[in-house]
């Protein structure tokens, strides 16, 4: 039997349907049947890969073939659900160094599935977690969103999920057009592509944002090169330590004779602290003034 005054002094109680307490608390407790451990594991396991989790799906590259690869689910977008408050029919966009998402008259929950495009499951995460070894400073989440005070920024990369998102709540984006156009520069490119870098450039030209994945000696640096002819714009080269410095210097320097015009490399670890160094980079570049 349910002790008396239980729910007199605000104890926690099971209920029906009907939202009536039990009569016999712990007979119901007794008669809820046990979920195996390993049932359990694979409902989480399941949920975790379907993003179901924490809403945000986590890589499964290293669990599959290379041939399936294609096959990967986007890593982006979740599941459409009903909002509850009304959606603007446009949503003004600032576009510059970042995607500036503004604010004003946005759900907060769909600022929230806004954020999320630009999150990702932290696999180092779970290699160190399945590992055993301490996670105390390995984020579970990767968020490169910014939470600003009229705006919500987000790469420049996530622009099409973003219209994506916004158009299967019948929005649209009104994009204010801010990026830096840079120098324009007389460029000719003299050395000559490959079939596997010709199709790279080929698709890399027909977008204004792209990333080039290829194995070393592919010739990225060349594919670069004949960009910033193609694109005629002055061209910054962020390199993640020194030692690239020099080595995109030695393998330009073998396509032509040096260019007078200096570029600029960026270390990675001083963007920071805002220093810059400046030197003349051979290339397979010439420009005319």
């Amino acid at each position: 039997m349910r002790p008396a005054g239980v729910v007199d002094v605000a104890h926690t109680v099971f209920v029906d349907d009907g939202l009536a307490p039990f009569a016999d608390q712990w007979g119901f407790l007794a008669g809820i049947q046990r979920i195996e451990p390993a049932t359990v594991d694979a409902i989480a396991d399941q949920g975790t890969r379907r993003g179901e989790i924490i809403g945000l799906q986590i890589s499964q590259s290293e669990d599959l073939d290379a041939e399936q690869l294609w096959a990967l689910p986007s890593l982006r977008q979740p599941k459409a659900v009903a909002l509850p408050e009304p959606v603007p029919a446009e949503v003004r966009v600032v576009l510059a160094q970042r995607l500036f998402v503004e604010k004003a008259r946005l759900p907060s929950a769909l600022l929230n599935r806004i954020k999320r495009l630009a999150a990702f499951q932290n696999p180092e995460f779970y290699r160190r977690q399945k590992g055993r070894l301490s996670t105390a400073l390995t984020p579970r989440v990767i968020a490169c969103a910014e939470d600003l005070p009229q705006h919500l920024a987000l790469p420049r990369g996530c622009a099409e999920d973003l219209a994506e998102l916004l158009g299967s709540h019948g929005a649209t984006l009104r994009v204010d057009d801010r990026r830096v156009e840079g120098r324009a520069i007389d460029a000719r490119f003299h050395g000559e592509l490959t079939p596997v870098q010709q199709e790279a450039v080929k698709n890399l030209l027909a977008h204004d944002t792209g990333v080039l994945v290829a194995p070393p000696g592919m010739g990225k640096t060349v594919v670069g090169t004949h960009l910033t002819a193609a694109r005629g714009r002055s061209t910054l080269v962020l390199v993640h330590r020194k030692p690239p410095n020099g080595w995109i210097t030695q393998r330009l320097s073998a396509c032509c004779a040096p260019c007078r015009t200096p570029i600029l490399l960026q270390n990675r670890p001083a963007i920071s602290s805002a220093r810059w160094w400046k030197g003349s980079m051979p290339s397979a570049l010439t420009w005319t003034k």
